[in-house]
């Protein structure tokens, strides 16, 4: 017969086993996740396969769709707007990365009344101006990056256009009415301001792409595989033909997004399938083949192409909690 001390001593003693346990599954949950933001793959086993300049994890940031790049005119500087963090205290923020140090060197949080949809960085990467979700009605937002201080407001809610002028004292904004701002001040600015740029993939033949000059249209043909670029007043240059390219069969039935670089030298096609991400690069100038990638992980329109052509950046996204910034050399 066992004492009263004996039958009380022995359902403690399962509470006690029961309470390391879940203690022991718990540590194992953060530890995998923290383990799943705080590494990657590392510039130095995925350079070696891929061929790449650098790659970088992005740390305590939910990656997605809606995070937006931009690299500045140094080709080493990137910025990256991300609309959700780890920390749940944080909601936007402007990260910037060098890809010379391989890591992130700053952080701006940002104080944003809505997600951010569309980013765009000054040659001297000094200022940037975010676009946010169309249906918040909001002003675009021109951050100081040396802090990450909104210096101005911009009223023109729905641009799906950015571009910073050459000096970065001018930003251009604006859909079918264009528009020019004086950087910092927000105020108009008088001077003669580019007419055009799309990007549309609503038709069930072609994908297209207009530099914001106007000056060039590049078009992605679904059905018989070839791109061509098409000069104003002049006729339509293929400048790849992918159709007999074994190398490229697997890709043909998937989605393609066509980006022309801020400086409107650089054409970009990325390629994706579940998976993995295809890159091309052509010179628009005359349309010479500059280089083409395949890395694993989802790129979409999350590319960008530093000014004067030297490097290009991808984020490629892995998984809900796993995402990196990837940087490649250009000839």
């Amino acid at each position: 017969m066992e004492s009263e001390s004996g039958t009380t001593t022995r359902p403690r003693r399962r509470m006690v086993v029961m309470a390391i346990a879940a203690s022991l599954i718990v540590a194992a949950i953060v530890g995998a996740i923290f383990f799943s933001f705080g590494t990657g793959s590392g510039s130095g086993s995925d350079c070696k396969a891929t061929g790449c300049t650098a790659t970088i994890p992005l740390v305590n940031v939910f990656p997605g769709l809606d995070t937006s790049l931009a690299v500045a005119a140094d080709g080493d500087t990137v910025l990256v707007v991300s609309n959700r963090s780890v920390s749940l205290d944080v909601k936007y923020s402007l990260n910037v990365y060098s890809l010379a140090q391989q890591r992130e060197i700053a952080r701006r949080i940002l104080d944003l009344p809505a997600p951010a949809h569309r980013l765009a960085v000054s040659p001297q990467g000094d200022w940037a101006a975010i676009v946010l979700d169309y249906m918040a009605n909001q002003p675009i937002h021109l951050i100081r990056v040396a802090d990450g201080t909104r210096v101005s407001l911009i009223p023109d809610p729905i641009s799906p256009l950015l571009r910073f002028s050459a000096d970065g004292r001018v930003l251009f904004t604006g859909f079918t009415k264009r528009h020019a701002w004086q950087v910092p001040e927000g105020t108009p600015w008088n001077g003669a301001v580019p007419s055009a740029e799309l990007n549309l993939d609503h038709d069930d033949d072609i994908v297209m792409a207009t530099t914001w000059s106007g000056a060039v249209t590049a078009t992605w043909h679904k059905k018989n595989f070839k791109l061509s670029v098409m000069r104003a007043g002049g006729p339509a240059q293929v400048i790849a033909d992918l159709a007999g390219d074994p190398a490229f069969a697997a890709w043909r039935s998937r989605r393609v997004q066509l980006v022309i670089s801020p400086d409107e030298a650089t054409l970009a096609a990325v390629w994706l399938d579940d998976s993995n991400s295809r890159i091309s690069l052509w010179r628009l100038a005359d349309g010479t083949h500059l280089r083409t990638v395949t890395v694993s992980g989802r790129v979409g329109r999350q590319i960008a192409v530093a000014p004067g052509s030297r490097r290009f950046a991808v984020l490629r996204n892995f998984s809900v909690t796993r995402s990196e910034l990837t940087a490649f050399d250009l000839p």
